[in-house]
């Protein structure tokens, strides 16, 4: 077993007891590393979940943990999911949400930090490039990010690095930009976000800011910061499933996870970096294990 993958199931405990996050987020995760990487999870061996809710306690939940790192299985991981997002609506304590006071990501335009992912991918991109790579297309699905963080960010990540980028290039698998706004909608953008991963151009990812900008401003669900939601009137796209809904199929298995189609995936990253931070870094890993 790779170091990566012993890292990311070591953090996803770790995760699922962070109560900054939402159960939707690790749930999404789970949902695109069953996809990305299936030889993270381990074969599903029975054992006797309880069923009756109000049975579930915060000693429960931590059985639940022991018994995902004995067999880390999807079936296991998405009963633990399901009985800590029980915990958090009933208010135990040690699981009610404890967000971030601000969540959208602005700061002056004479000062600029880069996210603790990038920072710590870019520390060692002499000998591992690609992640650096992966930590910077990542940041575009970081619905907390403002697109003026992420130009600073491409000019950051040009300062360290010259060649970060590639050369635009166009084929059937690198489809070319469009400039014109009839054609952007969520479904070009997760098209645009697939061609990325195949040619990282700064040409794409620039384009991929301005996209993303013209979907927030016009509400679109999937795009707008939590920190704004409540004041912006939403356009109807995908909805990501309910954690009661997603987490609770403790018996489902990877074939049910999503396609290769690029809307699915890219919905459910949205939905796993809605606050982004831990998860971003979580993410890197599942998407460097194998290229």
């Amino acid at each position: 077993m790779s170091n990566d993958v012993d890292k990311f199931r070591s953090n996803f405990f770790d995760y699922c007891r962070d109560t900054s996050l939402e159960t939707d987020q690790l749930a999404s995760t789970l949902k695109i590393s069953a996809k990305k990487e299936p030889i993270i999870f381990d074969d599903h061996i029975p054992v006797d979940f309880i069923k009756n809710k109000s049975q579930w306690s915060a000693g429960y939940f931590e059985q639940c943990i022991s018994e995902a790192k004995e067999v880390f299985s999807l079936e296991r991981l998405e009963h633990l999911l399901a009985v800590r997002e029980y915990l958090r609506k009933m208010g135990t304590v040690g699981f009610k949400a404890n967000y971030p006071k601000n969540t959208f990501h602005q700061m002056p335009s004479n000062e600029f930090q880069p996210s603790e992912n990038l920072v710590s991918h870019f520390q060692n991109i002499g000998t591992d490039p690609l992640k650096a790579q992966i930590a910077l297309g990542i940041e575009i699905y970081s619905i907390d990010k403002s697109s003026d963080y992420l130009i600073k960010v491409v000019n950051w990540a040009e300062s360290k690095s010259p060649n970060i980028f590639q050369n635009y290039e166009t084929s059937a698998l690198k489809k070319a930009i469009s400039t014109n706004k009839n054609d952007w909608d969520t479904d070009y953008f997760d098209i645009q976000t697939e061609c990325l991963s195949r040619n990282f151009s700064k040409e794409r990812y620039l384009h991929l800011i301005e996209v993303r900008q013209y979907l927030r401003d016009k509400g679109v669900e999937g795009f707008v910061p939590l920190a704004q939601k409540k004041t912006v009137s939403t356009t109807k796209t995908e909805q990501p499933k309910q954690a009661g809904q997603e987490a609770s199929k403790s018996g489902s298995t990877p074939q049910s996870m999503p396609n290769s189609d690029p809307h699915a995936m890219s919905s459910a990253l949205r939905t796993a970096l809605m606050i982004g931070g831990a998860i971003a870094a979580l993410l890197v890993l599942v998407f460097s294990i194998t290229r």
